[in-house]
């Protein structure tokens, strides 16, 4: 009985069942330009990535964020506005851990893309501005 909950919490890990936004760029939350945008197959199948899904893309906890969180992670991995502020919930969801040092670091990268999408409203921003909003969280992650 001990092992059930530890069972089913690896289970629900491993699942995918998380809703994420769509991958159509700063739109989806209205004022961040310069967001740059996770466009990989986070659970489209049939090698459609959520830009492309008809229907709500689901993935597994572990390859989503919470939107709070888009700065750091916006590029490497796919949101979610689930609202987790249960700590038992995001305790399972893992979303009680810094975000993986892999997926800050590509947002790194793709901040200074200079031929991305978002290149343009990037180079827009304001140093501070950047700095308070992407860049400094994200080094304080690392």
């Amino acid at each position: 009985v001990g092992s059930r909950p530890s069972a089913l919490a690896a289970e629900l890990s491993r699942l995918r069942w998380v809703p994420v936004l769509p991958a159509a760029g700063p739109t989806v939350q209205g004022e961040e330009e310069g967001l740059p945008w996770f466009r990989g197959e986070a659970g489209g199948g049939g090698g459609e990535g959520p830009a492309e899904a008809s229907a709500p893309v689901v993935v597994a906890p572990s390859q989503a964020r919470p939107v709070s969180e888009r700065w750091l992670v916006s590029a490497s991995m796919a949101l979610t506005d689930v609202d987790a502020k249960s700590p038992e919930l995001r305790a399972l969801l893992h979303w009680d851990k810094a975000p993986p040092a892999e997926a800050c670091v590509g947002q790194l990268a793709a901040l200074g893309d200079p031929d991305a999408p978002w290149a343009p409203a990037v180079r827009a921003m304001d140093d501070g501005a950047l700095w308070a909003t992407a860049v400094g969280p994200i080094y304080k992650r690392l």
